[in-house]
Order: C-alpha cells, then structure tokens, then sequence
C-alpha cells in the first residue's frame, strides 16, 4: 500500500502524507475528492 501511495503522490506531483487509493468505479473517486474539498475548516 505504502509503494502505491508513493507513486500516486508522484503521478500526481504531490507531497500530500494523506493521498491513499480509492477502490471503487470513478465515481466514487470523484465523490471522495468533493467530500474532503468541501470539510470542516
């Protein structure tokens, strides 16, 4: 789990510790991304 972090942070030229893979079709990436833009501040 730890490589695939490692290289979706590279993929997407990040250095974010909290990037982590979401299993599921696009939708629920795209959900999960919406979820934490739009979180407690």
């Amino acid at each position: 789990m730890d490589e695939i972090k490692e290289l979706l942070r590279y993929a997407f030229r990040t250095s974010n510790e909290l990037t982590m893979p979401v299993s599921g079709p696009g939708t629920a990436g795209m959900e999960s991304s919406c979820c934490q833009s739009g979180g407690a501040r």
